[in-house]
């Protein structure tokens, strides 16, 4: 696992998951056979422009929200992948999980700066997690100017309401990544082991 500290408020893991983990989760996920199309990027207003650029699949892996959590089997199936992902970043309490395909274009293209969970940021002070499933020239755009290329195995991390933007790729037919957000566990280890 090698490090990087971007900004203040971006960190940049690569070799996130162990190889072994990383490996078969990768795989399982980017083969789920539950993704479903969506007309926008960030959020369902995007779906009145004419953009036709900015359309990706999600499947929904977890969800809380007021009403109780959803999970899918995809959660379940790879459950082994994501407990090594929730110890990782030290995951309190878990928002929503979904993975996202973004379909190749001939031109580079950056779709609308959004934060992904705004309303979260009202009740908690929550981070997002990026981990990228497979490499392509593709990434993720943060407003404050930084640029983090897809790479497998790659984890951005940023605060909740960091404003970030997807780019989509040019090399690859489909750039996979997994979304995150969570609150994090502020505890010490040793706190976390004993209460």
């Amino acid at each position: 696992m090698t490090e990087v500290q971007i900004s203040n408020s971006i960190q940049v893991i690569d070799n996130f998951l162990p190889p072994e983990v990383f490996g078969q989760f990768s795989c399982q996920i980017m083969g789920s056979p539950s993704y479903r199309v969506l007309p926008f990027t960030a959020n369902a207003m995007e779906a009145i422009n004419k953009n036709f650029i900015e359309i990706q699949a999600q499947a929904m892996l977890f969800n809380r929200h007021a009403d109780g959590i959803e999970y899918s089997d995809a959660y379940e199936l790879n459950y082994q992948g994501i407990k090594s992902i929730k110890k990782l970043l030290k995951i309190k309490k878990l928002w929503q999980m979904r993975s996202i395909c973004i379909m190749g274009q001939n031109k580079s293209y950056q779709g609308m700066y959004h934060a992904d969970f705004p309303e979260l940021n009202l009740i908690a002070k929550p981070k997002i997690a990026i981990l990228y499933l497979n490499t392509n020239n593709g990434g993720t755009q943060f407003k404050d100017g930084e640029f983090v290329k897809s790479e497998a195995n790659r984890c951005v991390i940023a605060d909740g309401d960091a404003l970030h933007a997807g780019v989509w790729q040019t090399d690859t037919k489909l750039r996979f990544v997994l979304n995150i957000n969570y609150e994090e566990d502020k505890t010490s280890y040793r706190k976390r082991l004993v209460g």
